[in-house]
């Protein structure tokens, strides 16, 4: 499922089964998959829902004290930092000059809205 979101756009996959082989060529908004089976094809749209990690985010309450700064990954790992990190895009990662606490998980799911998830410390009332 991971490859399937990280196709780029017109690039394709092909596998099989025992009675057909299927196609899948990412397209803008989605992926058409063609069956050799009645050779027929459909529009698969985009949808988000399938990016929702099966890890919940961590709660600030549960962050180390000197932790400033929470983000998660491209491959769904959270971490906590003590610098304000900076993402680098062609990797899929934050990353910081301070401390990081990577938030244990046995459970990471792609997040492609990860550049979207930082986020500070609340402030406390």
């Amino acid at each position: 499922m991971n490859r399937l979101h990280e196709l780029k756009l017109h690039e394709s996959i092909r596998f099989e089964t025992e009675f057909c082989t299927y196609g899948i060529l990412r397209v803008p908004g989605g992926w058409i998959y063609t069956s050799t089976y009645k050779n027929n094809s459909v529009f698969v749209p985009f949808d988000k829902e399938f990016f929702i990690s099966c890890d919940i985010k961590p709660k600030w309450d549960t962050a180390p004290e000197w932790a400033k700064w929470l983000a998660q990954d491209k491959t769904g790992e959270w971490c906590f930092y003590s610098k304000k990190p900076m993402k680098l895009i062609g990797v899929g990662i934050w990353q910081s000059e301070g401390v990081i606490y990577r938030v244990p998980s046995s459970n990471l799911v792609n997040n492609i809205d990860w550049e979207n998830t930082l986020e500070s410390r609340p402030v406390e009332v």
